[in-house]
């Protein structure tokens, strides 16, 4: 990475958000805090997975693509099941991480991004319509070589409610030997009534071909429901 020196103010702010976290390099599934990294310029990856909480479960997948260096587009699609009113939902993503963004710092190499998203769905019967829009900024540190974290802050916007609400995603992650993978993470919003409640979860990852192919278990908590499990595949690479 670079060695550009971070402005005062960026450097004063990042430094304490990144110390009161904790520490953590790999990002994407199985976290859903983003990683403030892309798919290499004309190569893509294939993420695919289950998720079940009581009756209900759905399967999402989600590609992606570097465009150019540094950009990176992404989609996802998700079809749930027993879900009488939603017949499928669907987001889009574009993250920009430009190589000037990328610092040293004295806790690691720090890494920063920008990534806007939109989620939609389509009701049972009716057309697809927009239900959120979102604007993130991404941060990643690599504490060393086998620990790293992940924070990710913005704006969410709910269409139905014309209500905002700021989203704060913080992940760590722990990578014992190249082939698993562990972490734990916490997904918090204002404006609990629409977003939700915070969320944490743990969850582990083994490489069937490191930082290719690897297999995925997450289970997440809700203080109000009981717990979701996810079950998914990440395949990376693709094309090159």
């Amino acid at each position: 990475m670079s060695q550009k020196p971070l402005p005062g103010l960026l450097r004063l702010s990042m430094s304490c958000v990144l110390l009161c976290a904790g520490h953590t390099a790999h990002a994407g599934r199985p976290l859903s805090t983003d990683d403030a990294g892309v798919a290499d310029a004309g190569t893509c990856q294939l993420e695919s997975w289950i998720e079940r909480q009581d009756r209900e479960h759905m399967w999402v997948t989600s590609p992606a693509c570097g465009v150019i260096p540094g950009l990176e587009i992404g989609a996802e699609y998700v079809r749930p099941e027993h879900r009488d009113t939603i017949q499928a939902e669907a987001g889009l993503a574009l993250k920009w991480v430009p190589e000037a963004w990328q610092h040293v710092t004295p806790w690691g190499d720090l890494g920063l991004g920008l990534k806007l998203s939109s989620g939609h769905a389509k009701p049972t019967g009716q057309g697809w319509e927009t239900t959120e829009s979102t604007v993130a900024v991404l941060a990643s540190l690599a504490a060393s070589d086998t620990v790293s974290v992940h924070m990710n802050t913005g704006v969410t916007r709910d269409r139905a409610s014309q209500v905002n609400g700021t989203l704060l995603n913080v992940a760590a992650v722990w990578t014992p030997s190249p082939t698993w993978l562990l972490f734990a993470e916490t997904q918090a919003s204002t404006r609990t009534e629409v977003f939700g409640k915070p969320v944490t979860s743990t969850g582990v990852r083994y490489w069937l071909m490191p930082d290719q192919l690897g297999l995925d278990l997450t289970a997440s908590h809700q203080s109000d429901s009981t717990t979701r499990w996810t079950f998914g595949v990440g395949w990376y690479g693709l094309f090159k």
